[in-house]
């Protein structure tokens, strides 16, 4: 019997599994990319939450801080993807 829930939770999902993957790909074609003037580390995407991506992005700033890094995050769920915000490191 489980075995028949599996085959037919599979047939279902893989449908869904083939939309999504294309879905993913036109979103990520769509994106443009820009050429910046310094380096840039980019932590975490757009699909994942709850993954750590906070405390690694503590973490690298306290080891780079002498090169005086500059966080930027719109947070969670976040609108402010065009006008963006200043954070002073110093007020937290």
């Amino acid at each position: 019997m489980q075995s028949i829930l599996n085959d037919i939770l599979w047939l279902f999902l893989l449908p869904l599994s083939w939309i999504y993957g294309i879905l993913s790909h036109f979103f990520i074609v769509r994106k443009k990319s820009k050429k910046l003037s310094i380096p840039v580390i980019s932590v975490g995407n757009l699909e994942s939450g709850g993954t750590g991506k906070t405390p690694l992005v503590i973490e690298l700033a306290r080891e780079l801080e002498k090169y005086r890094p500059a966080i930027v995050s719109r947070g969670y769920r976040g609108k402010l993807s065009r006008q963006g915000a200043l954070c002073d490191p110093r007020s937290a």
